[in-house]
């Protein structure tokens, strides 16, 4: 099982006003992958990566920009399709490695130099910490074992844009079974547990409760390409026998720090799980 690092990066604007008019997490990636180059760590950028990001943070929310609608006459623009970072600000970036010798490196990266240079403006690391941290363990043994029937309610808030896939076809909706699959899918990446077979339960024991907040947009992501993604709150209903609703609702959990959903790197799929009731 792969261990995995999470990083707390401050930056500071040192002169001009940062304006930030794509996706904010595709201008966070940039940079990233600045400091990576410094190390000779170079990604592509259609390939899984050994990490994922979080949206930048400023005054512990996401920066949330580069956002649009669309109508039959194109695009708009919204009151999230700009932001703008005034030189003496701060912005935090949260990250997490899954890779040991990676995570080695990135450090050695991020300590060779504290200024990086934009285009746009020159950003200065102003701190930085690092953690492991642990995946919730998930009870996966004996599902089918102990009896009864327990349903529980859960709210996930999908906190910056995301999109699942199906064959190569956009899911725009906070869809169960594309949920658990995608976390499972990284889980597995990443302690290589197959969980095949909650994946083949889940139609039958999670779903969509009630949909309080649901919102599709379109994600400016850089070069001139809009993706479509969804934001939200959804609540999920959960039954049946307690192992296995137990295991779905560890699994969210899992999704928590893994993200879910495709381009989980750019920061999206960042979701809130908040437990509502279980009886």
């Amino acid at each position: 099982m792969s261990r995995i690092f999470k990083f707390v990066i401050s930056f500071d604007i040192i002169d001009r006003p940062l304006i930030i008019s794509a996706w904010s997490g595709s201008f966070l990636l940039k940079i990233i992958y600045e400091i990576f180059h410094r190390v000779g760590l170079d990604f592509e950028k259609r390939k899984s990566k050994p990490f994922v990001i979080e949206p930048p943070l400023r005054d512990g929310r996401y920066i949330i920009s580069g956002i649009y609608v669309k109508s039959r006459e194109g695009f708009s623009q919204t009151s999230e399709t700009y932001h703008i970072i005034e030189p003496g600000s701060r912005f935090d970036c949260i990250m997490y490695i899954f890779d040991e010798s990676i995570t080695q490196k990135f450090t050695e990266a991020l300590l060779s130099e504290s200024f990086i240079k934009l285009p746009a403006t020159l950003l200065q690391i102003s701190s930085i910490s690092v953690e492991e941290v642990e995946l919730p363990r998930l009870l996966i043994n004996n599902l089918e074992d102990l009896k009864g029937r327990v349903s529980a309610h859960v709210q996930v808030e999908f906190l910056s844009p995301t999109c699942f896939m199906l064959q190569g076809n956009d899911v725009l909706y906070p869809s169960p079974a594309r949920l658990i699959y995608s976390i499972a899918k990284r889980f597995y990446e990443i302690t290589k547990i197959n969980l095949k077979e909650v994946c083949d339960q889940a139609y039958k024991v999670f779903d969509i409760h009630k949909i309080r907040e649901l919102k599709i947009i379109y994600v400016d992501i850089g070069e001139g390409r809009k993706v479509p993604a969804f934001m939200g709150k959804v609540i999920y209903a959960v039954a049946g026998r307690p192992n296995i609703v137990t295991l779905m609702l560890q699994l969210l959990k899992v999704g928590e720090i893994l993200g879910v959903g495709v381009s989980r790197s750019l920061g999206f799929g960042r979701i809130n799980v908040q437990y509502l009731s279980v009886r």
